[in-house]
């Protein structure tokens, strides 16, 4: 039987780096990988990639009977959150045999294995890369007590220098290159191609996070590592 109880809100914010190339398939979705959470008992690891980006997530509520690769419509209106609720939605899929499903799914065609809350979704035929090599493990636990402050640079800016950049470049698409003396300095924003400009990013202060215990792997080695 596989089941899927999903939160909706990492689901599509995941979903952005999912890349539109068919020839990699198997990027062409969502994996969505079961990880025991110890006080609830559930929990999923949601992770997109497109080989330039990689988004990952975590909701210790979510279901999922085992590993998989979901495509579906991630603009799909049953992603979008509900205004007037502020609890987090879930989606919700259970098929006990290929022709028959529950909770008011059913079968879209033969292109979908069967509907998350109304969206067709297919299960893709392929490996997921061992994302968790790629994902930075210098993020660090704090002591107790321990509160140097972190510098944080507001993405809404980096948007305007991409702009910025864009209008005086000959290529079709900039690529930005930051470089900071040391950490609080103002950091230089340059472009690839571009040598009559520059940009610069004033940092703010804010509290250092620690690194989620849903990035520990240790413990919950991938499907890649067990078939090794």
């Amino acid at each position: 039987m596989k089941v899927f109880t999903l939160n909706a809100a990492i689901l599509a914010a995941v979903s952005n780096a999912i890349t539109p190339d068919e020839t990699r398939y198997y990027l062409n979705g969502v994996y969505v990988e079961p990880v025991t959470d110890p006080e609830t008992g559930k929990g999923v690891r949601f992770v997109a990639t497109d080989g330039h980006i990689l988004i990952a997530g975590y909701d210790p509520l979510s279901e999922a009977t085992h590993p998989a690769i979901l495509s579906m419509n991630f603009a799909a209106k049953a992603l979008k959150p509900a205004k007037k609720d502020p609890e987090p939605r879930y989606l919700r899929a259970k098929i006990e045999k290929p022709e028959t499903l529950t909770n008011g799914c059913v079968i879209a065609g033969p292109e979908s294995d069967f509907m998350l809350d109304g969206i067709p979704l297919h299960e893709v035929d392929g490996t997921f890369p061992a994302y968790h090599r790629v994902i930075p493990a210098f993020l660090p636990k704090r002591k107790p007590g321990q509160k140097e402050p972190i510098y944080s640079f507001n993405p809404i800016f980096m948007a305007k220098f991409a702009k910025a950049f864009a209008r005086v470049s000959d290529a079709d698409t900039t690529s930005l290159i930051l470089m900071q003396e040391c950490q609080g300095a103002p950091m230089a924003v340059t472009a690839l191609g571009v040598s009559n400009l520059i940009g610069v990013l004033m940092p703010r202060t804010g509290t250092p996070g620690d690194r989620p215990d849903w990035l520990d792997f240790t413990n919950t080695p991938s499907e890649q590592e067990k078939a090794a």
